[in-house]
């Protein structure tokens, strides 16, 4: 509400909420959950600094937030056997956040008090300031709001959206998609067959352009099918050729819009219309494709010795799939040794170096195998 709480009401509060904030991170993180940057992971790591500032009412200024989580587990481990299986993950990840947070916490709690020292009671602290303080210092504005409220102030909340929508539009416009460019001139009913998994279809493969897009300087060729990768998921599309007309097209990329039309990228060549209807010849750039689909395949590897090496709840978040490179993105709770950096790699050679066979198929859910898992929103 505002008004300034005498020292036992902040100290009951603090315990409450320290509790309440110990029961929904342990539980999260032992189903796999880890505070993050996005998403619901940005969730968990806001609930755990919130948790982390009430601490600092109750007069903690060093890590103290993980040695509670023992007590909790032994209290509900029996009921909720994960608890206890995951220990050692929750008070690790509980511990590694808690340490990082505590540094931007002192720094964000200085910043705080130098901006209002001079500041009367019932003062509204400036949006633009809570928005430095989270943008810069990566300080929540719950926080900010949080102890403006303590100090008898309030935060000029529509400032800070104000920031915020400003930035919001700076990430838009500098991720602008061709797909918001086109995809309002296609439906679903237009979109592209993908037939690029049978090797037979690689090269000389048939289909029927329909339709060509000149859109900001960039043209794309639309057809009814292609063998050609459209950028997804993290991993590039395919380059390659494409012979309409009697003239040979050069691919640069290939995206995928909201339509499901494939919009094959053409480097520096202007499109004719008339070309709509026409027959058009479809050669991927093979050496390019396989060494994709080896970075593709690496990125599982990784994955698995990952998981071998850090434990289970390693899970991708992300990943970029380049024909010279990967990046691979995921949870854990601290920085990985120099010893684990060194076994991971040396586990993953040694998978590769097996020469195993890769063999696709299909089969029922119900039949999958044992060990197959799925995340990052695979269906």
């Amino acid at each position: 509400d505002g008004k300034p709480k005498n020292e036992q009401e902040q100290i009951d509060i603090a315990f409450r909420v320290i509790a309440d904030h110990l029961r929904a991170l342990s539980f999260s993180i032992a189903d796999g959950i880890l505070p993050g940057n996005n998403d619901r992971n940005y969730v968990l790591r806001r609930i755990l600094r919130r948790a982390v500032k009430y601490g600092r009412t109750l007069g903690f200024t060093q890590p103290f937030f993980h040695k509670l989580a023992p007590v909790l587990i032994d209290q509900m481990g029996e009921t909720f056997p994960e608890l206890k299986e995951r220990s050692s993950l929750i008070e690790n990840t509980l511990k590694s956040e808690e340490v990082s947070f505590n540094k931007t916490l002192d720094r964000g709690i200085e910043l705080f008090n130098r901006e209002t020292k001079e500041l009367p009671t019932g003062s509204v602290v400036s949006g633009e300031f809570a928005f430095k303080l989270y943008d810069t210092f990566g300080f929540p504005v719950d926080l900010t709001d949080l102890m403006a409220r303590e100090s008898g102030l309030s935060i000029n909340h529509e400032e800070f959206e104000s920031q915020m929508e400003a930035q919001r539009k700076r990430a838009r416009d500098a991720h602008k998609s061709v797909d918001i460019l086109v995809s309002e001139n296609g439906d679903s009913s237009e979109s592209t067959e993908f037939c690029g998994y049978e090797s037979a279809n690689l090269t000389n493969f048939s289909a029927t352009c329909t339709d060509v897009i000149e859109s900001e300087g960039k043209s794309f060729l639309v057809s009814d099918k292609t063998p050609f990768y459209a950028e997804m998921g993290g991993q590039v599309g395919d380059t390659g050729t494409i012979q309409v007309g009697g003239s040979e097209l050069e691919v640069e990329n290939v995206i995928k819009d909201s339509a499901g039309r494939f919009l094959h990228q053409i480097k520096n060549t202007q499109l004719e219309k008339d070309w709509t209807g026409s027959l058009v010849t479809f050669d991927v750039n093979l050496s390019r494709r396989k060494a994709i689909q080896q970075h593709h395949t690496a990125t599982h590897i990784l994955h698995w010795a990952l998981r071998d090496v850090l434990g289970d709840h390693v899970r991708q978040a992300g990943s970029l799939v380049q024909p010279d490179r990967l990046r691979f993105d995921f949870s854990h709770f601290e920085a990985l040794s120099e010893d684990q950096i060194k076994t991971i790699e040396r586990i993953s050679n040694e998978r590769i170096l097996q020469n195993d066979d890769l063999n696709s198929y299909e089969v029922p859910f119900s039949e999958k195998p044992d060990g197959v898992i799925a995340f990052f929103g695979e269906k």
